[in-house]
C-alpha cells in the first residue's frame, strides 16, 4: 500500500511541476499586444492629466510676475512725476494691437514712440493685457499731485489668452492711486 501512495505523490507532485512550468513559460512569452496598448492607455491619461495640473500654476505665476512688474512700473511713473524728475511727467502706454502684447514706460506729457528713453515691457506670450482706456492706451501721472491724466478709473487686466476667466485687474484711480484686484 506504502508503494501506491508514492506512485499517487509522484503523479501529484509531476502535475504541480509541470503546471509551474507552464505558468513560468506564459511569463517568459512576455506581454500580449492588447496588454501593452491597454499600458499605453493608461500612461497617456496618466499624462495628460500631470500637464495638465502643472500648467495651471505656472499660468497663475505668469499672471502675478506681469502685474507685479506693471504695479512697478506705473509706481515709478508716478513717483518720479511726483518728485519732477529731470523736470517732466512720465507714463505708461500700452501696446494691445500686435500680437504679442507690451507696455511701454516712457517720460513727458505725450507718448512719442522716438524717444530713446521708452523702456518696453513684454508680457509673457500666453497673456494678453486689456484696458478700458480705449483709444490712446496711455495713462500719464501729473507732477507733484501723480493724479492720473484720465477723469475715470482705469483698469488694465492682464488675463490667459485662452481663458479670460484667469486674470488679474490694476485698477488706477484718477488720484493716481494703484490696486489690484485678483
Amino acid at each position: 500500500m506504502q508503494s501506491v501512495d508514492i506512485k499517487k505523490m509522484s503523479k501529484k507532485s509531476s502535475a504541480e511541476s509541470q503546471t509551474k512550468n507552464q505558468s513560468i513559460l506564459r511569463f517568459k512569452r512576455g506581454f500580449t499586444i492588447i496588454e501593452m496598448i491597454f499600458i499605453i492607455i493608461i500612461i497617456s491619461i496618466i499624462s495628460g492629466i500631470a500637464v495638465a495640473s502643472f500648467r495651471e500654476p505656472i499660468v497663475n505665476q505668469g499672471i502675478k510676475s506681469s502685474t507685479d512688474t506693471l504695479v512697478a512700473k506705473l509706481e515709478l511713473a508716478k513717483t518720479n512725476s511726483m518728485n519732477g524728475k529731470n523736470g517732466l511727467n512720465y507714463g505708461v502706454k500700452f501696446d494691445t494691437d500686435s500680437e504679442d502684447d507690451s507696455y511701454i514706460y516712457f517720460e513727458g506729457s505725450n507718448f512719442d514712440d522716438t524717444a530713446e528713453s521708452n523702456e518696453v515691457i513684454d508680457i509673457d506670450s500666453q497673456l494678453e493685457i486689456t484696458t478700458n482706456i480705449g483709444g490712446n492706451e496711455t495713462i500719464v501721472f501729473s507732477k507733484i499731485t501723480g493724479d492720473s491724466n484720465k477723469s475715470n478709473d482705469v483698469t488694465i487686466t492682464i488675463s490667459e489668452k485662452n481663458n479670460s476667466d484667469n486674470k488679474s485687474e490694476v485698477i488706477i484711480g484718477k488720484l493716481g492711486e494703484i490696486s489690484v484686484v485678483k
